[in-house]
């Protein structure tokens, strides 16, 4: 059997003192992780997060003992009182499945808390209507909301009727033209008519502006069809202007010339050949056909050496 003197029981406890630490800023570190708006009422020990559930503002607090995480769940409470199979008077939450199974080594309270919002969000908690103003009060005086949120409607009017006498409270039910009066006279509902008032001049400014750009695109918009409609006849005369180009430059091309070339030698080899079938016949006397003969002769020489000097230049490009 293993006996421990005080001061082997003071070494034990030092180590585990560390150890806890260790793990319990782990534990911190993922509750902040998880939860970006959480709100830290005491250094390492208490904490608070907002949500709305039902549309209505829930505080969720996280104490954290000094004997937390390795010997001690943190103990995690609701605000304002409600009814809920998961809370447990005084509003303590106990009925997570993960938080009762809390484990300092296998458990992540980070996660704990997000599965415990998730709950409250998907299953809203009944509120205690008695309650709820009354606890409104300590809500709305929390850090928590006094640093990252406004009043809302149904805040100011809850602290209004918890101050009125059953008498009073019992007029404004009955009379309904004097409640609505209560409500106009907040601030935040004056707050609410500015800001919607505001949003309707703007879009009416905003729609009288869209009106007068209206008018600007139409005129824009007629310009730019006369521009196409000038751009596609430009684009024909374009192209017509271009197949006429092509034709002309095929028309003078070194082979196009050649070949009228050699066409034209022929015609007058073959009009001097009929001249001198004709000479041999006798149908002309020999003074005119020296003349038109000789005249044909020359034609065709002449381009018959237009039609080879030709082709000795392009074979020479080439």
């Amino acid at each position: 059997m293993i006996m421990f003197d005080d001061q082997n029981l003071g070494i034990f406890e030092n180590d585990f003192s560390s150890v806890n630490q260790n793990e319990r800023q782990k534990q911190i570190r993922s509750l902040k992780a998880f939860h970006k708006d959480i709100f830290e009422l005491i250094p390492e020990s208490e904490y608070q997060i907002l949500f709305n559930a039902r549309n209505e503002k829930v505080v969720l607090t996280i104490k954290l003992s000094n004997k937390f995480p390795m010997l001690e769940k943190p103990t995690i409470t609701i605000q304002p009182s409600c009814c809920h199979p998961w809370v447990t008077p005084p509003n303590k939450v106990t009925g997570s499945p993960s938080l009762q199974n809390f484990s300092w080594n296998h458990s992540d309270i980070g996660r704990i808390v997000q599965g415990i919002i998730h709950e409250f969000k998907c299953n809203p908690p009944s509120l205690f209507s008695a309650a709820y103003a009354e606890n409104v009060l300590s809500i709305d005086n929390s850090p928590i909301l006094a640093d990252n949120t406004t009043p809302t409607l149904s805040t100011d009017l809850l602290l209004i009727l918890s101050s009125l006498k059953p008498d009073a409270l019992k007029t404004l039910s009955e009379d309904g033209q004097l409640l609505n009066g209560l409500v106009e006279s907040l601030p935040i509902y004056q707050k609410i008519v500015k800001e919607r008032d505001d949003l309707e001049a703007g879009n009416a400014s905003l729609a009288i502006q869209n009106l007068k750009l209206k008018c600007i695109l139409e005129d824009v918009k007629a310009k730019l069809l006369t521009k196409i409609d000038q751009i596609s006849a430009l684009n024909e005369d374009f192209v017509n202007s271009e197949i006429k180009y092509f034709q002309l430059a095929d028309s003078i091309s070194p082979a196009s010339i050649k070949l009228k070339l050699v066409r034209a030698a022929s015609d007058a080899e073959l009009e001097s050949d009929k001249i001198a079938e004709a000479f041999l016949d006798g149908s002309i006397p020999i003074e005119s056909f020296l003349t038109s003969f000789l005249a044909c002769r020359q034609i065709y020489h002449t381009r018959k050496a237009k039609e080879e000097r030709l082709g000795s230049q392009s074979k020479l490009q080439l």
